[in-house]
C-alpha cells in the first residue's frame, strides 16, 4: 500500500499530521466489523497509538467519505460504515 498517496490525501483534506498508516488500518477494522466498533475497543487494538491520534484519524476518515457511497458513521456507542442514504435505493435493488 502506497501511503505517500494517502498522505496527499489526507493533506488534501487538511489532515496533514494524521498517520497515513493509521487511518488506512483504522478502515479495514471498521470496515470488516459487523458491529460498531468503540473507542475503546480500537485504543486497546492500535495501543501504540495515542487516544488522540486515534480520533485525528477518524476524523480524517469521516472527511474522506462524507461524499462517497459509503459513510463512517456514530452508530451505537462506536463506528460502524453503512451505506449512504443516497445510496440505499441502489443497494436495496441490488440485493
Amino acid at each position: 500500500m502506497d501511503t505517500n498517496k494517502i498522505s496527499l490525501i489526507l493533506e488534501a483534506i487538511g489532515s496533514p499530521e494524521v498517520d497515513p498508516d493509521l487511518v488506512v488500518r483504522l478502515q479495514a477494522v471498521i470496515f470488516a466489523s459487523e458491529y460498531p466498533v468503540t473507542i475503546k475497543k480500537l485504543k486497546e487494538f492500535f495501543e501504540d497509538y495515542e487516544l488522540d491520534q486515534i480520533e485525528q484519524a477518524l476524523v480524517a476518515l469521516f472527511s474522506l467519505h462524507e461524499e462517497m457511497g459509503i459513510q463512517l458513521n456514530r452508530v451505537g456507542g462506536g463506528y460502524l460504515f453503512t451505506t449512504a442514504a443516497a445510496c440505499g435505493g441502489t443497494v436495496r435493488q441490488f440485493m
